[in-house]
């Protein structure tokens, strides 16, 4: 589960991510930044519905696409309530 103070920006970061993976693939990057990035972009939705706090693990995966890609870091302040 991801805590319920953060439902709301975890999906407004879910959003963001995926408009930042259709922009890569509209810049055409290489591939393999693509494929690493939706490597760790299918497992966050997972999170909501497991029964442990995942809202930690939710953030550190977004950390990890922002390193994949510095475009990511919108989806991170999303999470992190710093952006509309």
């Amino acid at each position: 589960m991801i805590r319920p103070e953060y439902h709301d920006n975890a999906i407004r970061s879910l959003h963001a991510v995926f408009v930042w993976l259709r922009a890569l693939a509209v810049d055409k990057v290489p591939y393999e930044v693509i494929v690493k990035a939706c490597d760790i972009a299918e497992e966050l939705p997972t999170l909501f519905g497991r029964t442990e706090d995942m809202t930690d693990y939710f953030r550190e995966g977004l950390g990890e696409l922002v390193q994949v890609n510095e475009g990511f870091g919108l989806a991170l302040e999303h999470f992190n309530g710093r952006a509309r």
